[in-house]
């Protein structure tokens, strides 16, 4: 086995964390390309088509009892390759991982790591590196003691905020609008419920309001017209 994800997996005794801070990844991906054609896995379908080989290594992992979550920091609305995994993303909790998404927004008063990284047992580290373009150019592992509790913060933090895979729905912008409606610069609880209806200074109402997020107190957030969940 070379691999370094599997090799973690394979020592893994309790837990296996996998944080995901990017919005595009290899953008030749086949099965990306595909998506973009219109091929969609069907859920109800035969499970050989939407089956893959990393599936088996997160049920023999599983089956051992080590804990698999993968939490996804994503910007909306959601890139392409961000709808894509979204959609393939119900094989991985079929296998039995644990998915959270949390909206880049939602963590930006957090201290978290560079990039892309794999933690075993709360003990190991495994950075992976990335081009501009989401290529893999390298992995870095991990054992000094500061950074894995660095890393275990971090991810236990975006865990505690993220949505769970059931209840997330991607933000996305079907109409290419970025015309911003009027809206509080501020709410001043999580609690405070936007307005029912908005309007754009043409005097058309805005579509997007009854699936805005409410926001973290104190911050800002002015959603534009046209974002919807998907």
């Amino acid at each position: 086995m070379s691999h370094p994800v599997l090799e973690g997996l394979a020592r893994a005794r309790h837990s296996a964390v996998h944080l995901e801070m990017r919005d595009a990844y290899q953008p030749d991906d086949p099965e990306f390309l595909a998506w973009q054609r219109g091929k969609r896995l069907d859920p109800a379908g035969d499970r050989s088509t939407w089956w893959r080989p990393f599936l088996n290594v997160v049920v023999d992992t599983t089956a051992r009892g080590v804990a698999m979550r993968r939490a996804r920091v994503v910007s909306e609305p959601v890139t392409d390759y961000i709808r894509y995994e979204y959609d393939v993303t119900f094989p991985n909790v079929e296998a039995g991982e644990s998915v959270r998404w949390l909206p880049r927004r939602d963590a930006a008063d957090l201290a978290l790591p560079a990039t892309d990284l794999w933690m075993f047992d709360d003990e190991t580290v495994l950075f992976t590196h990335f081009s501009g373009v989401g290529e893999v150019v390298g992995r870095e592992l991990r054992t000094d003691p500061v950074v894995v509790e660095l890393v275990r913060n971090a991810f236990e933090t975006v865990w505690e905020r993220a949505i769970p895979h059931a209840d997330y729905r991607p933000l996305r912008d079907p109409n290419g609008c970025e015309q911003l409606p009027p809206f509080p610069a501020v709410f001043p609880s999580p609690t405070v419920t936007p307005p029912a209806t908005l309007s754009h200074e043409g005097g058309t109402s805005c579509p997007c309001v009854s699936s805005v997020r409410t926001p973290n107190p104190g911050t800002t957030d002015r959603p534009r017209c046209g974002w919807t969940r998907a």
